[in-house]
């Protein structure tokens, strides 16, 4: 599903799904693929993250590497921070 209102997302969603920040004034939309490499603004590749871990996976700091949805419909994402990999429950 394509996201078509960036702010009902953010609602929706309610907070950063690294550090629980549930400001919505600072939440961004990230695309987990890429935009320059085709990837879209849909359901299945964003996640909502404050501003300040927004900055540090663009920075390299923190790596997402992929989205999970589980047969009982739970999200997952996987993060990589400091060499360490971890599970992440999105919903």
């Amino acid at each position: 599903m394509r996201i078509k209102n960036e702010k009902n997302y953010k609602k929706a969603r309610g907070k950063c799904v690294l550090c629980g920040e549930t400001n919505i004034n600072v939440l961004d939309i990230h695309r987990i693929y890429e935009g320059h490499k085709g990837g879209t603004y849909d359901d299945e590749n964003t996640v909502c993250l404050c501003s300040n871990d927004h900055r540090k996976v663009h920075a390299g700091e923190i790596k997402i590497i992929r989205k999970y949805k589980t047969l009982s419909h739970r999200e997952y994402i996987e993060v990589v921070e400091n060499g360490i990999s971890r599970m992440v429950v999105v919903s």
